[in-house]
């Protein structure tokens, strides 16, 4: 099945059987302290990002999931 975005909220969408996924992005950041500040966000929001969707997972519909793969 080919891969879509859920869009905003999707918390409601999930019971439905659409699993949550992560998605990837690159980006050359010029400002070197801008860059820093943006590295120290994403590494805390990589742990947050991976519970959420452990914790979402678990309200699938299915007895397995691939969104605990990640």
């Amino acid at each position: 099945m080919p891969t879509s975005s859920m869009g905003a909220q999707e918390e409601h969408k999930i019971s439905r059987g659409f699993e949550p996924i992560t998605t990837y992005s690159a980006h050359w950041i010029y400002d070197k302290n801008f860059k820093i500040a943006i590295e120290d966000f994403l590494t805390r929001e990589t742990e947050s990002v991976r519970r959420y969707k452990m914790d979402a997972a678990s309200y699938l519909p299915f007895k397995t999931s691939d969104a605990l793969r990640d």
